[in-house]
């Protein structure tokens, strides 16, 4: 019974998973923790495999040049692959409808390749919300367009095995995506951040979990066929400014802006996010019964990162960030 046992692990050890957006954050993260759950033979992919986050990926990843958009490097790319992890970057382009095709092309030729296992890095559609639309007919086009593949994938992707995986707010883009706390300019000492969730819960999670989750269901595949979703904690506007303030050791507020607010601060996809936050408020409890923590925990395999604990890891990076530009 233990050689059987033995016999079986090692051969899903040695499944050949593939790694889409190897390079971002995503993409990196589920690489990463496919390596430290036993995955032997892991590839990761990106248009430029000779760039510094290329070179910088563990040795133990076999590093392959792929366009989402050019079918015969994904050929190539899938060629050998047991399980996929498919995640799409709308940001670098802005385009839902493109972010679609990548999907479909992907999916067409992964079933000819033969790939059992697709996870799909996905979010909700957001069409329901009392809220204009932004573009091409997408309230939330970086929610919606995601959404309108999997809808593809559901209906046209049969003899793929896929798995929905959905993500929740990054705790990076408190560093990243310029919405840390600031003074912008007030006298009185206090650093504001503001979002249109009002007094609702945020579920968020911490890039090293969303990996661990990624890469446990696509080793998983009891997962096919199901909607997994991934989140850290559940934390309203307040307990965020709270636990901000706690570590920094400054004044921090929650501003409970209105959606409106939010769509008029006039940076690139300021009304996108502003609808993503009204759909988060509106539709609240199956948003986070859908990133439910204590199934994220048990799918991350580990305990869950704290945001309190990710803000003390990384508060070097969050004090230049709360800083105003100059």
């Amino acid at each position: 019974m233990n050689t059987i046992k033995k016999i079986f692990k090692k051969s899903e050890d040695e499944r050949l998973y593939v790694v889409f957006g190897v390079t971002g954050a995503q993409g990196g993260a589920v690489a990463a923790s496919l390596l430290a759950k036993g995955a032997t033979r892991v590839r990761g992919l990106t248009r430029n495999p000779t760039s510094d986050k290329a070179k910088a990926l563990d040795k133990r990843i076999e590093v392959v040049k792929c366009d989402m958009d050019n079918e015969e490097e994904i050929k190539q790319a899938l060629d050998g692959a047991y399980g996929v992890f498919l995640v799409t970057n709308f940001w670098e382009h802005f385009d839902a409808s493109k972010e679609v095709e990548q999907v479909k092309r992907v999916a067409k030729i992964a079933e000819e390749r033969g790939v059992k296992h697709l996870v799909f890095s996905t979010l909700e559609d957001t069409s329901a919300i009392d809220a204009p639309v932004v573009k091409d007919g997408f309230k939330t086009p970086h929610f919606d367009g995601k959404a309108l593949a999997t809808k593809y994938l559901q209906e046209n992707a049969k003899g793929l095995g896929v798995t929905q995986f959905y993500t929740s707010f990054y705790y990076e883009n408190f560093i990243y995506f310029g919405m840390a706390p600031k003074m912008n300019g007030a006298e009185d000492g206090v650093y504001r951040f503001g979002m249109p969730i009002g007094s609702k819960p945020l579920p968020m999670m911490a890039i090293e979990d969303c990996g661990k989750a990624g890469a446990s269901a696509l080793m998983d595949d009891s997962t096919i066929g199901k909607s997994v979703g991934i989140a850290s904690c559940h934390m309203t506007g307040e307990e965020i400014a709270k636990a901000f303030a706690e570590v920094t050791d400054k004044k921090v507020e929650f501003l409970p802006m209105t959606r409106d607010q939010y769509a008029g601060l006039g940076f690139p996809g300021c009304e996108d996010l502003a609808n993503m936050f009204k759909f988060k408020h509106d539709y609240n409890e199956t948003f986070c019964a859908l990133r439910d923590l204590n199934k994220s925990t048990k799918l991350t395999g580990s305990e869950l990162k704290s945001f309190k604990s990710w803000l003390q890891d990384n508060v070097d990076a969050l004090q230049k960030a709360m800083q105003d530009e100059e």
